[in-house]
């Protein structure tokens, strides 16, 4: 009786999945060789919470190309050079090619539970670093107004991405090509440790928030000379991973040697993030905020 139930719980979430990742990958996504910044706050943020993005937008069929900015080097133990190693290593394995990763140990943007970074000093550093590397991004991905877990620093990347785009969007040259700013959804605490079972809720969600965000800005998009056609087909992405990809988005978050303690097992076989992720797209109405 046991082994009869579990397994019609299993196939019922292999069914789940199999459905969820077909709708998915229907769906519009990055791709056509943009030029990408994913913004994150601490080493293994990138494998935590983003792998299934960073699997879909590495993707040698989408030609993107991609780059991690890590904010900080997750010092607070002391652990710094070594968690920046480990950042590299878990980057190539979510397909980004090196070179393209780079993390700061600005005096400003240490990693803490209690500091709220500056975000003019975030907004530098990202100017900072591309004007280093001599590109001009079309997309910045972060974390969204509650991070994910709260953490001030996530909440952080998200006020200096922002201040960013705006400032860098009004420039002449940049009028026809503006940054689009994507931001992950931070979910319920259940629905957090729900793994493939959220993937319904998510899509659920993510029609029911672009519905929402459309009928509030659509005057606005309109009286601003934005295609809200665009808006609609662009405004949320998801990406799901297979279950080779969730395979490779857990040898990735194990790169991160240093910091598998316990309860990170049991986020690599738990958490929604390692199987997909939904983006969202700041509205040009509020970029400026």
């Amino acid at each position: 009786m046991m082994f009869g139930t579990l397994g019609s719980i299993a196939l019922a979430c292999a069914l789940v999945w199999i459905y969820t990742l077909l709708t998915v990958r229907s769906r519009p996504v990055l791709e056509g060789g943009k030029k990408i910044l994913v913004l994150i706050a601490h080493p293994d943020d990138e494998a935590m919470f983003f792998a299934p993005t960073m699997l879909g937008i590495t993707n040698p069929s989408s030609r993107n190309d991609v780059r991690v900015l890590c904010l900080s080097t997750g010092n607070s133990a002391g652990l710094g050079k070594t968690r920046a190693r480990e950042l590299e290593k878990s980057c190539q394995a979510l397909g980004v090619q090196p070179g393209k990763v780079e993390s700061l140990d600005h005096p400003a943007l240490q990693d803490s539970m209690s500091i709220t970074w500056d975000p003019t000093v975030v907004s530098q550093q990202i100017q900072k670093y591309l004007s280093t590397e001599k590109i001009e991004v079309d997309v910045i991905i972060t974390f969204d107004t509650r991070g994910i877990s709260s953490h001030p620093n996530h909440k952080s990347c998200l006020m200096g991405a922002k201040s960013y785009a705006s400032s860098t969007n009004k420039r002449a040259a940049r009028k026809d090509t503006p940054i689009s700013l994507y931001t992950l959804t931070t979910t319920s605490l259940l629905r957090k440790y729900a793994g493939i079972i959220d993937s319904p809720f998510t899509l659920f969600d993510s029609n029911f928030a672009l519905g929402r965000q459309m009928k509030h800005y659509k005057a606005e998009l309109r009286k601003r000379g934005i295609d809200t056609r665009d808006e609609r087909a662009r405004g949320v992405l998801v990406y799901m991973n297979s279950p080779l990809q969730l395979i490779k988005s857990q040898r990735a978050m194990r790169k991160h040697e240093s910091q598998m303690v316990w309860f990170r097992w049991g986020w690599i076989f738990l958490s929604r993030y390692m199987v997909l992720n939904d983006l969202r797209r700041v509205s040009p109405v509020d970029m400026d905020d």
